[in-house]
Formats: C-alpha cells, sequence, structure tokens
C-alpha cells in the first residue's frame, strides 16, 4: 500500500450527509486535513506509522475533523458502534489478571483517547459484584461522555433491545439476530484470515520510547506535541 494513497469515499449520499452533520466532514476538509495529518505524523521523531488515507481518516473521523484532537467499513466509521459485553462466567481469576490499576488505565485510556473508532454505547449483561468492584476503579478515568453512555442490564435483556434493538441481537439474548455461535465463528474466521495485516501492522508504532503525557483537555497526547496540530474551526 502506497503511504501517499489518496484516500477514495466510497459512502452513500445518506451517510455523507451523516458525515456532515456529525463529524464536519465535507470533500474540501477531508482532503485537506488528511494531508495535515500526515505531516504531522511523519513529523513525529521515531514514529514509524502508515500515512495513507484511508488509515489516517479513521483517526480524523474519530476526532470530529479536529486534527488537534486527531473498522474497516467507512459506516462503522462514520456511525459509531455500539458494543454489548457477556459477562457471565467472570471469576476472580479474571479479575486477578487483568485489574492492575496500570493496565487498566493504559489500556482504558488507549480506548477513549487513541482507538480510532466512535463509542456510542457500551452495554454489560450478566455482571456480577466482581465486576461491580472492577468497574469502580476503572470509573474514574473515563470520561464523562464515556461514562453516560455505558448501561448495566444485569439479566434483564428487555433493557438491552430498548437500547440496542433486537434484530442485531442473537436469540440467546432474546433477539432476532444471527445465532450466537455463529457470529461468533464468523469474527474468529475474519479475524485468522487478517493474521498477515496484523503481523504487518504490529510493526508500526514508535521506534523510541518518549515520554507520554495528559493535555489539559484530557487527551492523550505525545510528549512535546500538546498544542502544535492545527486547529480548526468547528462547532
Amino acid at each position: 500500500m502506497a503511504e501517499d494513497e489518496k484516500y477514495v469515499c466510497t459512502l452513500s449520499s445518506a451517510m455523507k450527509k451523516l458525515a456532515e452533520d456529525e463529524l464536519n466532514e465535507t470533500d474540501l476538509n477531508r482532503d485537506r486535513d488528511i494531508q495535515a495529518l500526515r505531516e504531522k505524523v511523519r513529523g513525529m521523531p521515531g514514529l514509524n506509522s502508515r500515512t495513507d488515507g484511508g488509515f489516517l481518516v479513521r483517526f480524523l473521523r474519530t476526532r470530529k475533523y479536529n486534527v488537534e484532537r486527531a473498522f474497516q467499513e467507512e459506516e462503522t466509521q462514520v456511525a459509531g458502534v455500539v458494543f454489548v459485553e457477556d459477562l457471565a462466567g467472570m471469576t476472580a481469576n479474571h479479575v486477578y489478571y487483568a485489574s492492575s490499576p496500570t493496565l487498566m488505565y493504559k489500556g482504558y485510556g488507549a480506548f477513549q483517547n487513541a482507538f480510532p473508532c466512535r463509542i456510542k454505547g457500551g452495554h454489560y449483561l450478566n455482571e456480577s459484584p466482581l465486576f461491580d468492584g472492577v468497574f469502580a476503579i476503572i470509573k474514574p478515568i473515563l470520561s464523562e461522555k464515556i461514562k453516560s453512555r455505558i448501561q448495566m442490564h444485569g439479566k434483564v435483556y428487555s433493557t438491552l433491545h430498548a437500547c440496542v434493538g433486537k434484530h442485531v441481537l442473537p436469540p440467546e439474548y432474546g433477539g432476532d439476530g444471527p445465532d450466537y455461535d455463529d457470529s461468533v465463528k464468523l469474527w474468529t474466521d475474519r479475524l485468522m484470515a487478517s493474521e498477515q495485516d496484523f503481523i504487518k501492522f504490529n510493526k508500526k508504532g514508535f521506534v523510541t520510547h518518549g515520554n507520554l503525557g495528559t493535555s489539559a483537555t484530557g487527551d492523550e497526547t505525545m510528549s512535546g506535541m500538546a498544542g502544535s496540530f492545527k486547529k480548526l474551526n468547528v462547532d
């Protein structure tokens, strides 16, 4: 893939309208801001990153075309994602291996500040007192926006239906969508088929280690880069 490969928009007219209304994305500013972000990435010492347009536009969409704050399907980049996590079977061993404060801080910090996808909602099912304790540790790390989009449903799936829609949920959760095991196999097959991509992308990143800091707005930022990105006029 060419590092300067031009992004070609494949969105429908309706999705283009949504992108403009919610993300401030137009044909004009898209190309301009992809190039601006590309220049910033290339100017970051020690950073080995993809700079093709299709990769960079994901981050622009996540940050609503503010280059300073700057899934493969374009519709997902624009509309965002809602995740549902079933915590049935969670044990003390899971908590032991996953509840390091440092690990949680880094993991959730990267998830909400660096992950190139818009999180529109998070729903937990069958949560236990163990998870309540873990979430109490995680909660202060999360932004107010993310916290407002997280809901606990326990074993009451009807409240999940009201938020997500039965048509996308498997029968195991009272939905009308594909069977749970079939969905798991579909995603497992897609992940395994992408193994070479993961190997290639895993070679990207910082060649040298620098200090990471947090800007005054709470965004994770690279050392020396706070306030250096081009600020765009956005509402």
